[in-house]
Order: C-alpha cells, then sequence, then structure tokens
C-alpha cells in the first residue's frame, strides 16, 4: 500500500493506492474498511483509493462513516 498526503488540500487528504486484499467489505453494498484499521483512522474525507489490482476500481473514504464508497460500482 502506498499514502500520499494531498497538501494543498483544504483538509487533510489523502491518495491510496492498494490491493484487494488490503480492503474488507462493508455491511452495505459497494463499501469497504482496510483490513489494517489504522490507515481507516489516518485517512481525510474525500480521499482517494485506488484499487490497483481491480482496474477501474476507484474508492472515496467517508471519514464519518469510516467506510470507502465504490464511484464506479452500478
Amino acid at each position: 500500500m502506498n499514502i500520499e498526503r494531498i497538501h494543498d488540500a483544504a483538509r487533510p487528504r489523502h491518495r491510496v493506492w492498494c490491493l484487494a486484499a488490503e480492503l474488507s467489505e462493508g455491511q452495505a453494498a459497494g463499501t469497504y474498511t482496510f483490513v489494517n484499521s489504522a490507515v481507516n483512522a489516518e485517512l481525510g474525507e474525500g480521499s482517494e483509493i485506488v484499487v490497483i489490482d481491480a482496474p477501474g476500481r476507484l474508492l472515496f473514504w467517508d471519514s464519518a462513516a469510516g467506510l470507502a464508497h465504490d464511484w464506479t460500482a452500478d
């Protein structure tokens, strides 16, 4: 997993590149959390998560809910 802090953002945000194995599915369809829960606490609202071994899957972090939402899901 690689995490880049976006310094020019108004609020703390990150860009994350990870493998699908580093994510676990949430209870709602199209939601995910990180297996390593320390990463969940680090990410700011709207952080981008690119799943590199699932081409086209892009997730956005909702810090209030503590979930990543798949914006590429049907």
